[in-house]
């Protein structure tokens, strides 16, 4: 699977999923109001979650995907290589594309590859958080 493509679905995902809940994270960063258990419908399935800490994680009941928005509820367009190491492995993915190479889907081997992909233009680090990034616009 291409990695961008693969990024472009996650945050599409996380975005709905975010926008699903309908909850304003910036104004309650400790989601202190926020149910501690729920579901929320997505493109026609409907998700559970759970929050944890500062964050919440997303579950499909049907393909098993999740989506863990660890922290930073606020930024639905963020990610890290925890959370899509999360992904990835929920949806039985074990390898990723980039071009010509293939990179394998650990942590480390993610942080590794995202990290090239901010070097390159590809991604850009978020300001809240110098481990978040998001996709760079397309120019």
């Amino acid at each position: 699977m291409d990695i961008l493509a693969l990024l472009k679905s996650y945050v599409a995902a996380q975005e709905g999923l975010c926008a699903a809940l309908d909850y304003d994270a910036s104004a309650d960063k400790s989601l202190f109001n926020l149910p501690k258990r729920g579901t929320v419908s997505f493109e026609g399935e409907t998700w559970s979650y759970h929050k944890h800490g500062v964050g919440v994680c997303f579950k499909n009941p049907i393909n098993d995907a999740e989506i863990d928005v660890h922290e930073h509820l606020e930024s639905p367009s963020a990610f890290d290589a925890w959370r899509i190491e999360t992904y990835v492995s929920s949806i039985k993915v074990q390898q990723v594309r980039h071009g010509s190479e293939t990179h394998g889907t650990s942590g480390r081997e993610l942080n590794a590859l995202l990290k090239a992909l901010v070097k390159k233009g590809v991604l850009v680090e978020n300001q809240r958080s110098s481990h978040l990034m998001t996709i760079a616009e397309q120019r």
